[in-house]
């Protein structure tokens, strides 16, 4: 008999035990399991999400999608043929990068890829009779904004521009013509160019590891208002001159950083000591960067390197500084 009653007091907890994990115990424990459901979906949703192209305006139905490379999500270009345009020779099949309507592309590119940091031809095609706009920012680390150079001329659907990335890294690009636009993820290669080595510590170092030395007037600014400028100059008086410009006529677009020097004023003319490693950079900034104000040229910061305080006194010492090398 005590066997039989201690199987019915077994039987009985056994029966209590089942019951407690049926109850609000159980469903307490239910939104956990979705909960954890929810959270496996929601990973599989942003695994998916990092393979998606930046723009519905970039993938076409039939176009591959986007790949992720040292996370930075870059656009695969398509490869096709554009239209005969009759300012251009036939461009055969390339690599491209082409929005939905097919009505913005640019290339061709190279199949493993295209640009490097500084300047870059690319050509596009855009309606016709529309403005191209092109901008592009840096988007794995602060940086200039990109610069884009666009002749007037092309009256087709064909147009050659200028793009100049002021680093290497991932930059996405944003192009607008009329109504349409195409966006886009590349990788910028570094440079194959490399900065003249030189000091500061002399004037005749300054005047021998410039490319080239100038006065220039800014007459556009584009400041991001913290860390970076872009100034257009352009080229009134020379010394010493890149390859193949002409003494007068000349600009280009010069890269500050503002966390070194200060912001130059457009409409005022400076004195220019360069380096030509794109983007173009000012040389010694704290001991060359000096304003002209008449025939006289006033340091803008530091000291200057130079004992002459007018142009003209300025242009015998750097005559004869290069005269000697």
């Amino acid at each position: 008999m005590p066997d039989l009653q201690q199987a019915f007091t077994l039987i009985v907890l056994a029966n209590l035990l089942l019951m407690a994990a049926c109850g609000p115990g159980a469903a307490a424990g239910a939104p956990r399991a979705a909960s954890t459901a929810a959270a496996t979906s929601l990973a599989e949703d942003r695994s998916g999400a990092e393979n998606m192209t930046p723009s519905p305006l970039l993938r076409p139905a039939d176009a591959p999608g986007v790949r992720s490379v040292k996370a930075c999500p870059i656009t695969t270009p398509i490869q096709d043929q554009p239209a005969k345009d009759p300012n251009a020779d036939p461009f055969g099949f390339g690599y491209w990068y082409i929005n939905a309507d097919r009505t913005l592309w640019a290339g061709p590119l190279e199949e493993n890829y295209p640009w490097r940091a500084g300047g870059n031809k690319v050509m596009w095609i855009r309606p016709r009779g529309t403005q191209l706009i092109i901008a592009g920012r840096r988007l794995d680390a602060e940086a200039p904004p990109l610069t884009a150079w666009i002749p007037d001329g092309y009256r087709t659907g064909f147009q050659v521009t200028g793009m100049t990335f002021p680093t290497e890294g991932c930059w996405e690009i944003t192009a607008r013509s009329g109504d349409h636009e195409l966006r886009f993820v590349t990788k910028v290669a570094p440079s194959d160019q490399s900065l003249a080595r030189g000091d500061c510590e002399s004037f005749a170092n300054l005047v021998k590891f410039s490319d080239f030395i100038v006065i220039g007037t800014v007459d556009n600014t584009d400041a991001d208002g913290r860390s970076y400028a872009w100034q257009h100059v352009r080229v009134d008086r020379n010394w010493k001159l890149p390859p193949d410009w002409s003494t007068f006529g000349d600009s280009f677009d010069l890269l500050q950083d503002l966390r070194a020097q200060p912001l130059l004023e457009k409409g005022h003319r400076y004195v220019f000591f360069i380096q030509y490693v794109e983007p173009w950079r000012i040389f010694c900034p704290q001991h060359s960067l000096s304003e002209v104000l008449g025939d006289q040229v006033v340091p803008v910061t530091g000291s200057p390197l130079w004992s002459s305080q007018t142009l003209k006194d300025l242009r015998a010492e750097i005559d004869g500084l290069m005269s000697r090398h």
